[in-house]
């Protein structure tokens, strides 16, 4: 019996330690202490003490191995009028007065406010006034749990990323039992081998039922169910997995609350002429702006029994002694078990809470894992050396071996027809380096219909998705879960149609970058839907623009505004395996002309059909062939039928091969009013056909006059006419163009070389290193 060859896939699937380090959100060591939680693997189990604050500053402790005052993130708001998010709502803070209780105008503000500043993390106003909004500003900028997540500290996302470990990362806006499914899938199918897994969903549980003893019981059993299911399946990969289960803090049954933020009203200070506050559930945060507003606040303070004020000594033990007080000169911190409602947060009294004073037992998160953890550890923060020392083992040791993960890219297109956009995204989703990327489409179910025979042998994930207005909530929402679902590292739009709903849902949703491909020069938007700067607002969301000629990337700093360090062109290509000259087996009569298009105005099929008109009688033996489909064609058929040329003249519908039809022609015309990069030109020409076409945007750049082809004016009949009547008298000269076209094209515009930039460019914005 011959042995089977073990793969180098293989061998690393089974030889690498897996880690898996789960984060269970205010899993405290109270409520597991007592109970055989993961016994029959647990070597070691104990608690370890919180930092102060939530979960806004705790994490990023741990992710980073730093306090607050090092990272910069503590409570989820500070006070920073100047970056606010919000600062556009002050010109409104008097309707906000009066409209203050609306949940739509709030979730309005919100996506607004997110989109504009391209905060990619965790974002909620919760109950904050909104005529208030715009004092505050979010730590939370970008989504934590990726590579620069919080700026200007590196994170373990950013060392796996450095040291070239292949990880995987979960978090929301996935539920819980997603986020184990998935990860109990990826194990057993990818080679990672480092498993990181934050679970939301047990805080909001605590906070709302910590005092109901069954439904605790209930939730701690669920995550107990899934760690071991994990944990089976990563031994049925490998025999060797090391587990680690932690949390950020613990949770406190609640059995008070004061209503602290009506008592420093009635002391009669003006907001925000004497103080702005922020009043949290378990603190209160207050900045002055005159000596007696804190004398006032301060003395009212001191004389509450269910708090204290922080001293100075105090902040620098909990480490959130901040430069410029960004989280409150007078920070008033309630005693465990009293919250303050109403607050900022909330305006029901929870079951549970936490965020008080670290050093109460209640407050203590855990660490429970299978390897006997030998190093002393003081708080949650040195999780981060924890995770450091574990990922130190998981590399491999074949010289300059990586197994990075795959860049995940998200197409999306918003139109219903196959051209010249969508061949050119089909060109990417066949050809693109799959060792390196992941591709994914999502457009109309239409489009899918049509590119389905194509798509379908490629095995890559498709989804349904059209956004034709702002008011198709169905169609956003669809979007939104596909994003949130696929967590793509790049959306990459074509047409700005696409751009201008992809482009802000994507930055909603958290994805890294956004990039437009921009394919034509709009020159149908006349009158009010030429004011571009609606367009600059939503390229705003937009990292990078692909334009496909440098007459789009002209179009678009010099009339939309576009700055052009934003724009880089990357010229269409060709697969010039597809497109290659053949022989043709049946000798054809007379002379054929080819135009190859959908039936639209822009393609300007009238132009065509009336100077044929012209020609008619003087040339004889002309066949014309028009491909493609579209709203004009009966207008065009009619047309051809007034002008006596009906039997010249043959509709062919949509054209799948789209080579063979090339090949049996002898002229193809392209008599379009405006055009990005003609693809079918560069076709064309990579198959020794001569091509006219009108002298409009990137047409030039495709066909040389007078060497590959012939250059026309637009909408001119007569020229038109005058081109294909030179042609077909002059055998020998079109066969000399088409000889260079062939030449030209094969140089500049292979499909091989704008793959290269364009994977180049996904790369350098990503700042990843293949």
């Amino acid at each position: 019996m011959k042995k089977l060859l073990k793969t180098p896939c293989a061998e690393r699937r089974k030889n690498s330690t897996i880690k898996i380090f789960i984060l269970i959100d205010a899993l405290g060591w109270a409520y597991i202490k007592d109970r055989p939680f993961l016994n029959s693997v647990a070597v070691t189990k104990m608690p370890i003490k919180s930092i102060l604050g939530f979960s806004s500053g705790v994490i990023p402790s741990i992710l980073t191995g730093k306090y607050p005052q090092e990272h910069n993130h503590w409570s989820l708001y500070y006070y920073s009028p100047k970056t606010s998010p919000f600062r556009w709502t002050k010109m409104f803070s008097l309707i906000l007065s009066v409209i203050s209780k609306s949940r739509g105008l709030r979730w309005f503000i919100e996506k607004i406010s997110k989109t504009i500043m391209q905060y990619t993390g965790y974002f909620e106003s919760y109950l904050i006034p909104l005529k208030q909004l715009y004092f505050f500003d979010i730590c939370e900028k970008r989504n934590i749990y990726t590579p620069k997540g919080i700026e200007g500290t590196q994170t373990i996302f950013d060392v796996l990323e450095q040291e070239k470990i292949d990880y995987k990362c979960y978090f929301y806006p996935l539920k819980d039992q997603a986020i184990f499914l998935k990860a109990e899938e990826d194990i057993k199918t990818s080679t990672s081998s480092f498993y990181f897994l934050y679970l939301s969903e047990s805080d909001a549980a605590l906070h709302k039922e910590c005092k109901d003893a069954s439904t605790v019981n209930e939730m701690i059993d669920f995550y107990e169910k899934q760690i071991y299911d994990l944990f089976k399946a990563a031994q049925e990969r490998n025999s060797k997995v090391d587990l680690f289960v932690f949390s950020d803090h613990g949770m406190a049954p609640v059995e008070k609350s004061f209503d602290l933020k009506n008592g420093i009203e009635e002391l009669g200070l003006k907001i925000p002429n004497d103080y702005v506050p922020f009043y949290d559930s378990t603190m209160a945060r207050f900045w002055f702006f005159t000596h007696s507003a804190k004398k006032a606040i301060d003395t009212h303070l001191i004389k509450h029994t269910y708090g204290r004020i922080l001293s100075e000594k105090e902040k620098k033990e909990y480490g959130i002694n901040f430069e410029n007080d960004r989280y409150g000169e007078t920070i008033f911190l309630m005693h465990t078990g009293s919250v303050i409602n109403p607050s900022y947060m909330n305006n029901k009294i929870p079951q549970g809470m936490h965020g008080y004073d670290v050093n109460e037992s209640q407050m203590d998160a855990v660490l429970v894992s299978n390897v006997e953890i030998k190093e002393n550890i003081n708080d949650v923060k040195e999780f981060f050396n924890l995770m450091i020392k574990e990922s130190n083992n998981v590399r491999i040791n074949e010289p300059g071996h990586h197994t990075a993960r795959k860049v995940k890219i998200l197409y999306f297109l918003n139109s219903t027809t196959r051209g010249g956009a969508e061949e050119h995204v089909l060109n990417l989703l066949k050809h693109i380096d799959k060792t390196r990327f992941e591709a994914i489409l999502a457009c109309p179910q239409e489009l899918l219909n049509l590119l389905e025979e194509d798509i379908k042998p490629l095995g890559i994930k498709t989804y349904p998705a059209t956004i034709r207005r702002w008011r198709n909530i169905t169609g956003i929402i669809s979007f939104l879960k596909v994003l949130n679902r696929e967590r793509p590292d790049i959306v990459n739009s074509h047409l700005f149609f696409a751009t201008r709903f992809a482009a802000p849902l994507a930055k909603i949703a958290g994805v890294p970058k956004v990039i437009e491909t921009a394919h034509i020069r709009e020159a149908w938007r006349q009158g009010v839907k030429k004011m571009y700067w609606i367009d600059r607002i939503f390229y705003s969301n937009v990292d990078k623009i692909i334009a496909v000629s440098f007459a789009v990337k002209k179009y678009l700093s010099e009339e939309k505004g576009i700055k052009p360090d934003k724009i880089e062109v990357i010229h269409n290509g060709v697969d010039l395996k597809r497109f290659t000259p053949g022989k043709i087996e049946n000798e054809k009569e007379g002379m054929r002309i080819g135009v190859i298009g959908r039936l639209e105005l822009q393609k300007g099929h009238k132009y065509f059909l009336r100077a044929i008109s012209e020609l008619n009688g003087t040339i004889e033996n002309i066949k014309c062939f028009v491909a493609g489909e579209g709203i004009e064609k009966e207008n065009l058929m009619k047309l051809a039928a007034s002008l006596h040329i009906e039997r010249n003249i043959q509709f062919l519908g949509y054209c799948k091969d789209i080579p063979k039809f090339i090949q049996t022609m002898d002229i193809i015309v392209l008599p379009s009013l405006y055009e990005g990069l003609p693809l079918v030109a560069l076709e064309a020409g990579a198959m020794g056909k001569p091509v006219i076409a009108t002298n409009v945007d990137g047409s030039p750049e495709a066909i040389i006059d007078k060497t590959t082809g012939l250059i026309v004016p637009a909408q001119d009949h007569v020229a038109l006419k005058d081109a294909i009547a030179a042609l077909l008298k002059n055998k020998q000269q079109a066969y000399e163009y088409g000889s260079n076209a062939q030449a030209h094209i094969r140089e500049k515009f292979s499909l091989k070389k704008q793959l290269e930039s364009t994977q180049n460019l996904y790369m350098d914005l990503l700042n990843r290193q293949s």
